[in-house]
């Protein structure tokens, strides 16, 4: 996402950091460049919360029109953490997991 002043980035580790580091969003300002860790995915609820690099952050908008100054919302996928369900997929057989994801509000302080 794109303010007036700056750059949001959600990152996703991958499987190449898997284990390494968590999720994270990220600020760059458009005047000088300068990079700032804003947020940090916390995992400690996952079922294997010893295993950073699991979740994923993947999507921000900024939403400061509806929710004041500074606010995002910030998708995050918690792959790993699944639920067994009764539904059909489109193929019409069962489905036997989701995983759960997140949609969450966000507020930045100013940098």
């Amino acid at each position: 996402e794109t303010t007036k002043r700056g750059l949001y980035v959600t990152e996703d580790p991958g499987s190449h950091n898997k284990g390494e580091v968590n999720a994270r969003v990220f600020r760059i300002d458009l005047a000088t460049g300068a990079r700032r860790l804003i947020a940090e995915i916390d995992q400690s609820s996952s079922p294997d919360p010893t295993t950073p690099g699991d979740w994923e952050t993947a999507g921000i908008v900024d939403a400061s029109s509806v929710f004041g100054r500074g606010t995002f919302l910030i998708n995050v996928q918690a792959h790993g953490w699944d639920e067994q369900m009764g539904e059909p997929d489109y193929e019409g057989g069962p489905t036997p997991y989701r995983e759960k994801g997140q949609l969450l509000i966000m507020k930045v302080k100013r940098p």
